[in-house]
């Protein structure tokens, strides 16, 4: 039975308001379910009193539909099916709540099973295809639970006097059918199969507004309806509770798919890009960040891909690119033109860079350009992590969305001369921008690549929310110290109205914090462990890096 395969049909004959169906095998008893629980705080919440009048409970029939969603918020599919079923008349008031919750999001794995599903829900007769607006994809293999074995785990739980016989039943059958996946399964054909399936699916999704790729969590569960499609053998039907105690033993290790590393996710982009007709209901295209799990990295791949031709109206962008199999830097050149094809559409951008640390010394000082083209007039998010900005091809790019930016964010910036070049893009935001949120991070790039023969100064994080501009908005400036760090509160645009020269303004923006020589001391390499002879000092770097500073 698949993770949809519960239908009306399913239900007993239509009896009267309140009286309860026939009850099915799959049907939860008192103890599988916990929706009394949420019924009985309901009960409570609904129920008013006065000091002469008998008690007066609402019934549930009688629930307004913003007390039914929150409630349901916290419902399983399960609680949902148990609600439907207690009569007809619930069965008409919460079928179209439960099906929303249960088709509107999806979440696909990239494993055959998954998206095979996805392609059965995408064909059904009963229209759910048309719920489907947002599709997650998962990097995580609902198949990786067979490390607890590996790693002594797994006896050590079978033998503790608190599982049931069921329990251990389940764990056995889950590890045979996990070991059995990985050694009957080919990479290559997975990945054609599931490319496949998803083309196939994509084509019969009408009202899909978007992707996103996710990372997940390191602690993760397996609801479930996905217990029952991936592992069929544990007959975890509609109405069947999976264990509680064993799902938070069990699923505490969901490591990343080996297809997603294997492959890449450039493979998926293509498939999507591939797609034949433009689909205009295309708004979003996201990654998750998380650099333990997955990333973008063929760049070639990748910066072939031509959203625009899928995506006419993509609005929000937000990707991880590390291009670790590109170790000429030669994407650069490619990189605005494939940023600026993306449609003038476009309202939130985030990119986030994470490069390999083994770069040679000269292409770490390489600038990454951005389109100097009047295409990203729309734009009102902007947030760039990790990148090498030329200043004034930034100031450009910013000239183009000047009417539009409300949000910008930067963080892990590296640039020539960088309090010059940091002082003269706060200048231009300064002149007639009407930016709600700034950030401008610049200690969290650590000290792991660019850095100065000579540490001279520690720029300062800057945080604005709200109107720069109003008397009342103020700037948080936090900067790096070896104990707690320092912070101040300043007004920005007072800041830079009266100061021209950026050491004057940096110096007065930071209480002179920016250049103390005790901070800087700390954070010197020439303080690091004398005794330990493979410390890095700064006769380690090459002197070139004179005019790059980490910022």
């Amino acid at each position: 039975m698949t993770s949809f395969s519960f239908c009306e049909k399913e239900f007993g004959s239509r009896d009267p308001r309140g009286t309860p169906f026939e009850k099915k095998r799959y049907f939860p008893s008192s103890e599988q379910t916990y929706i009394g629980g949420y019924l009985c705080n309901l009960e409570q919440t609904i129920i008013s009193t006065s000091s002469n009048d008998t008690k007066t409970m609402a019934t549930i029939f009688d629930l307004p539909n913003e007390l039914v969603v929150e409630v349901g918020a916290k419902f399983d599919e399960d609680d949902w099916l148990a609600l439907r079923m207690t009569c007809q008349t619930l069965n008409d008031q919460l079928r179209e709540f439960h099906l929303n919750s249960k088709y509107k999001r999806r979440k696909v794995f990239l494993v055959r099973q998954s998206i095979e599903n996805l392609v059965k829900i995408s064909q059904h007769p009963s229209g759910m295809n048309l719920r489907v607006q947002h599709l997650e994809i998962s990097c995580q293999s609902p198949y990786a639970l067979e490390g607890y074995r590996r790693f002594g785990y797994n006896h050590t739980l079978l033998k503790s006097p608190s599982l049931k016989k069921n329990e251990i039943n389940i764990m056995l059958e889950s590890d045979r059918v996990a070991e059995q996946y990985h050694t009957e399964t080919d990479t290559n054909s997975e990945m054609h199969a599931i490319n496949a399936s998803l083309m196939k699916a994509l084509s019969n999704l009408p009202n899909l507004e978007g992707f996103c790729f996710a990372a997940g969590e390191r602690v993760a569960k397996l609801t479930r309806p996905e217990w029952n499609l991936f592992y069929p053998s544990l007959k975890l039907e509609p109405g069947m509770r999976f264990p509680e105690g064993l799902r938070m033993r069990k699923i505490t290790d969901m490591r990343v798919s080996r297809v997603a590393v294997d492959q890449g996710w450039n493979s998926i982009l293509r498939t999507i890009c591939s797609m034949s007709k433009p689909k205009p209901s295309l708004r979003y295209l996201t990654w998750e960040h998380s650099t333990e799990t997955f990333s973008i990295n063929d760049a070639s791949a990748f910066l072939g891909c031509t959203i625009k031709s899928v995506f006419p109206n993509l609005q929000i962008l937000k990707v991880v690119l590390d291009f670790r199999t590109d170790t000429t830097g030669s994407w650069r050149a490619r990189f605005p033109q494939w940023l600026s094809s993306i449609g003038a559409a476009l309202e939130e951008l985030e990119i986030d860079f994470n490069e390999d640390d083994n770069l040679d010394d000269e292409l770490y000082q390489e600038i990454i350009p951005l389109p100097e083209v009047h295409l990203l007039s729309g734009l009102r998010k902007l947030n760039l992590h990790g990148f090498r900005l030329d200043a004034e091809n930034f100031i450009v790019f910013l000239a183009h969305c000047k009417g539009s930016l409300r949000e910008l964010t930067l963080c892990r910036l590296a640039m020539p001369n960088a309090k010059e070049n940091c002082f003269k893009i706060l200048k231009f935001l300064n002149s007639g921008f009407k930016l709600r949120l700034f950030k401008l991070k610049l200690q969290d790039y650590g000290c792991d690549s660019l850095v100065s023969e000579v540490i001279e100064y520690l720029l300062p994080d800057l945080e604005i929310v709200g109107d720069w501009s109003l008397h009342s908005t103020v700037c948080k400036v936090e900067g790096w110290d070896p104990k707690i760090g320092w912070s101040l509160k300043k007004h920005l645009e007072r800041e830079l109205d009266a100061h021209n020269s950026p050491d004057k303004f940096w110096d007065s923006i930071s209480d002179g914090l920016w250049v103390d020589s005790e901070i800087l001391k700390s954070f010197s390499y020439e303080d690091s462990d004398e005794s330990n002879s493979n410390s890095i000092g700064p006769d380690d770097y090459d002197s070139d890096y004179k005019d790059w500073f980490l910022i």
